[in-house]
């Protein structure tokens, strides 16, 4: 093996220090613009109100990509504004297994909303179950493993 290496990591350095030192205004000027269009573009959003903005993105869609296109962008966009949000639980720290039951109850009456037999968690593991529906004959649930 040789001992001799690359400076690649002095020489990317230097680089970016000479291009802070010698052009930081013209990127703090870039950077000012942007900010300011997208703080432009975040007032116009928040002040028009929600009906207005889906109308005009619709249209806007209509525009660029023909009626139809505008008319799913409609529809997608009311029904987005419209799906109620859910609320998260509290985690829970169990010990991993192959014969492990999953319960999820109803908060304010205890009643099992969704259950779960034979479920395999590993040790160490970090899991979200994904629920939709709110009593035992509608709720679905996806339980997915995130690391």
């Amino acid at each position: 093996m040789l001992d001799f290496r690359i400076p690649i990591r002095d020489w990317v350095s230097g680089a970016v220090s000479y291009l802070q030192t010698a052009l930081g205004p013209l990127f703090d000027g870039f950077a000012d613009a942007v900010d300011a269009l997208i703080g432009g573009l975040l007032t116009a959003l928040q002040w028009a109100p929600v009906p207005v903005v889906i109308v005009a993105f619709a249209a806007l869609a209509a525009l660029l990509a023909g009626w139809r296109v505008g008319l799913f962008a409609l529809a997608g966009l009311f029904v987005v504004e419209n799906v109620g949000l859910g609320q998260a639980s509290n985690y829970a720290e169990v010990d991993g297994g192959s014969d492990i039951q999953l319960d999820v109850n109803n908060s304010t009456t205890a009643a099992i909303v969704y259950s779960r037999h034979e479920v395999s968690l590993q040790s160490g593991g970090v899991y979200t179950l994904f629920m939709v529906g709110d009593d035992a004959a509608t709720a679905n649930g996806v339980l997915r493993k995130d690391r």
